[in-house]
């Protein structure tokens, strides 16, 4: 696994086949609306191989 502030890269060597998910921490620190990136998954060897899905917008309101 990678993690940056440009984004995460997970490698598996064996992704069943059907649904699979995975779950990862974010830390927003200002408010605001924050439109993340597409995710996008694909097959290393295979790039043809792929998909992507839209994320929501991502809403911080003040403190309270």
């Amino acid at each position: 696994e990678e993690r940056s502030f440009e984004g995460l890269r997970s490698y598996y060597e064996y992704v069943p086949k059907g649904s699979f998910a995975l779950e990862y921490t974010m830390r927003l620190n200002s408010e605001g609306a924050f439109q993340m990136p597409a995710t996008r998954v694909e097959a290393m060897y295979s790039p043809e191989m792929l998909g992507e899905i839209p994320n929501e917008t991502i809403r911080v309101s003040p403190a309270r």
